[in-house]
């Protein structure tokens, strides 16, 4: 991935330009006169090897430092990629154990439909059995009135 804020070769002329404007030029135009308003002359840093020497400093430690913060980006970056990974792949897995517990959950549902409708049956089965005993018993209890009744006689 291609960070947005990245810095390339393109930009360093840029990059060293604003860093002239921001700290070195102020620095010399602090120290001017008043009076003295003349534009600063930019060919007396390339004569005096002094000031060439601080214009070196100062250039590569900024850009060290934007080399390092660069890299500190692009770390940051990967680092998100790698928690958006982990992220994907938790979410991929509660995804999972969420359909298993879904077609869990249709399985007892279904289970629990057949066990009702076997209790329905073996309930009826029941109710059948206990009025074909009373039937019986009634038709017992006639018989054993009449075969009593006929004895008697």
């Amino acid at each position: 991935m291609t960070c947005p804020l990245s810095f390339t070769p393109t930009h360093l002329p840029g990059i060293l330009t604003l860093i002239l404007m921001s700290t070195i030029l102020p620095l010399q135009n602090s120290l001017k006169k008043k009076d003295d308003v003349q534009e600063p002359n930019l060919s007396s840093f390339q004569q005096d090897p002094l000031q060439d020497d601080d214009i070196r400093f100062y250039t590569s430690s900024h850009f060290k430092y934007l080399q390092s913060f660069q890299e500190n980006l692009e770390c940051t970056e990967e680092n998100m990629c790698i928690l958006n990974e982990k992220i994907e792949s938790r979410v991929k897995t509660l995804q999972v154990t969420i359909e298993d517990f879904e077609d869990t959950t249709a399985y007892i549902k279904g289970q629990v439909a057949r066990n009702m409708r076997r209790i329905e049956t073996l309930d009826q089965k029941i109710h059948n059995t206990i009025e074909t005993l009373s039937d019986e018993s009634e038709d017992r209890w006639i018989h054993s009135v009449l075969i009593q009744s006929r004895l008697r006689l």
